[in-house]
């Protein structure tokens, strides 16, 4: 039996020269051309990141991050989606959609230290240009987080919650 092996090192991405952050939460998807692209969040960044491989699982090199038109990366301006957890949706006519999602509890303290300078109220969504880097639409709420969903239909359903990331990430829902 073939051991498991790495297929791509956190220290490959630009970011992460010193290798202090890890690697989370990450999704693949096969591009137009028949190459896989694997989407991934550093723990402390904003920024969505990609690499490619030919095979899904072979060793993927660094392809870049997810942008706007004008090159500035998407979780860099002020009042952007703080992006973690991505998930890409690549539909039956061809196009790719990028979500990710943060939804911090009302009285967290990540919440209060990150409101005013990102998005962080839920699943966000975003088009993706044929190159999968760029942006082809401005970020669409999807599925409001814990906050937001008071009062709507969404109110007392968390959608999005994940295995123990209330517990490590101090009330992430």
């Amino acid at each position: 039996m073939e051991k498991d092996r790495v297929i791509y090192r956190s220290v490959q991405e630009p970011l992460n020269e010193d290798g202090t952050q890890h690697l989370f939460a990450s999704d693949v998807q096969i591009g137009e051309e028949g190459r896989y692209y694997l989407f991934y969040c550093l723990h402390r960044s904003p920024i969505v990141s990609v690499a490619v491989c030919d095979e899904p699982a072979g060793e993927y090199q660094f392809y870049g991050h997810i942008r706007y038109v004008d090159g500035i990366l998407y979780g860099q301006k002020q009042g952007d989606v703080f992006n973690f957890d991505p998930g890409v949706l690549k539909d039956d006519d061809g196009r790719i959609y990028l979500y990710t999602r943060l939804s911090y509890l009302k009285d967290a303290p990540m919440r209060k230290y990150l409101a005013g300078m990102f998005q962080i109220d839920g699943s966000y969504c975003v088009e993706l240009d044929k190159d999968i880097l760029t942006l082809k639409s401005d970020p669409v709420l999807a599925v409001p987080g814990k906050v937001l969903s008071e009062g709507t239909d969404f109110e007392g359903h968390r959608f999005l919650r994940q295995a123990a990331c209330g517990i490590l990430m101090g009330g992430i829902i």
